[in-house]
């Protein structure tokens, strides 16, 4: 309450005044604290009550409601083209369901071992391997489709993807993940298509269970200590998880003609740079 802070400010002070002790001689009578007393707990009132307890500040007016002008282009562009970002085995799964078609147009699957190999390299180093171009459709009949060794056969499910750029991407990653023959090297961190000590197959990326079953099953056949080879194996399975792969998804409502010059745009209206720049 007021009175009880008015006191003890009160004697705040007078104890700031009187701060030495003195010869009892050389005390003033107590007639004189008290007059003291009752002249600073007057000016500890005043001020506690001209003290204000809260600042009210006044609200900002309100801004003006309008509905603000857009030019015809703003909507039809934003609302337009969509950018993705997937993890590998995400997209290696799509294309296990049959979400992605391959035109007509694209040409067949032609990237050697070392290319898929020097892929995932990149990919397992978190570096950039550029976007996929992927075009949605709506009712395309059933289709059997090749992406790199791996044939699916693609249901009608509705919405799908057309791969105008990255089939060669796609493709490598379906094998690589699918075909049984790419293998990663737990206890050095590379990838390879020999198998050996410590080498775990790429398929075994995907399911845990698969995963217990084969380090174990591994370290006994090869004399591996067992903590370290499912040590080394976790850390690689960290590692997998990372690796994603960007996509620009391009609507359905967008003709054939302007997806080929987005096509055209992206791959070949940059300036090449010669070798010294």
């Amino acid at each position: 309450s007021a009175s009880v802070w008015a006191h003890s400010e009160a004697l705040r002070l007078i104890a700031t005044k009187v701060r030495h002790v003195q010869p009892r001689s050389q005390v003033a009578p107590l007639s004189e604290h008290r007059g003291l007393l009752r002249k600073h707990l007057a000016v500890a009132v005043t001020k506690k009550r001209a003290t204000p307890r809260h600042v009210v500040v006044a609200p900002l007016p309100a801004a003006p409601k309008r509905d603000h002008y857009r030019p015809a282009w703003f909507s039809k562009i934003r609302a337009s083209v969509q950018h993705s970002s997937n993890r590998v085995e995400n997209w290696v799964t799509t294309i296990q369901r049959g979400e992605l078609r391959l035109p007509k147009f694209q040409r067949s699957f032609v990237w050697t071992d070392e290319q898929i190999l020097l892929l995932l390299k990149s990919l397992f180093a978190g570096e950039y391997v550029g976007s996929m171009l992927l075009w949605e459709r709506y009712g395309l009949p059933p289709s059997s489709e090749l992406f790199g060794e791996i044939v699916v056969e693609a249901a009608d499910t509705g919405s799908t993807y057309y791969v105008i750029d990255g089939q060669q991407r796609l493709g490598a990653l379906a094998t690589a993940y699918l075909s049984g023959r790419f293998y990663l090297d737990v206890q050095e961190g590379t990838f390879s298509t020999t198998d050996g000590p410590w080498k775990m197959p790429l398929t075994m990326s995907f399911h845990s269970s698969d995963q217990i079953n084969w380090f174990r099953a591994h370290a006994r056949q090869h004399e591996l200590d067992e903590e370290r080879v499912f040590d080394c194996m976790m850390a690689c399975i960290t590692m997998l998880a990372d690796m994603e792969v960007s996509a620009i998804l391009l609507p359905s409502h967008w003709t054939r003609e302007r997806v080929v010059e987005t096509f055209v745009l992206i791959n070949t209206m940059g300036t090449p740079m010669a070798r010294e720049d």
